[in-house]
């Protein structure tokens, strides 16, 4: 009984730091952490990172629109807050909230796609969302 109990709890103990270690390699990974890097890449006007963080060339009609209202925003209140994150297969959605002069807030919905085992910003889907009345 004692040694029952004892493969037990060692296999409990197994699973749980089985489990610990595969969070821990996901961190970092998903769709909030790309959305996270995007804007990090374009605070710190780093080229090589925003092409990293985004579906398509960086000197891309799109993702130079995208950059530009990124930029636009931020010049305001560099704090964005992260919001829900639907994510379904291969696709994402993570709303961003960006803090405005007159107290108010801008949501904008971030398309994202997983490449690989990366995931990147498609700027023309989410200035696509973006331009549609109510985002939807």
């Amino acid at each position: 009984m004692v040694r029952e109990n004892r493969r037990s709890l060692l296999a409990a103990v197994a699973l749980s730091v089985l489990t610990l270690a595969t969070f821990a390699a996901s961190a970092g990974r998903g769709p909030e952490s790309a959305v996270k890097k995007f804007h990090e890449a374009i605070k710190e006007n780093d080229e090589a990172a925003m092409a990293v963080s985004m579906a398509g060339p960086v000197d891309g009609v799109d993702q130079r629109q995208l950059i530009g209202l990124v930029r636009q925003l931020l010049s305001i209140e560099p704090h964005v807050e992260l919001g829900k994150v639907q994510s379904a297969g291969r696709d994402a959605v993570v709303d961003v909230s960006y803090s405005l002069r007159n107290g108010r807030r801008q949501v904008v919905r971030f398309t994202l796609l997983q490449s690989q085992s990366r995931w990147q910003v498609d700027a023309k889907k989410t200035l696509d969302l973006y331009r549609r009345p109510f985002g939807f």
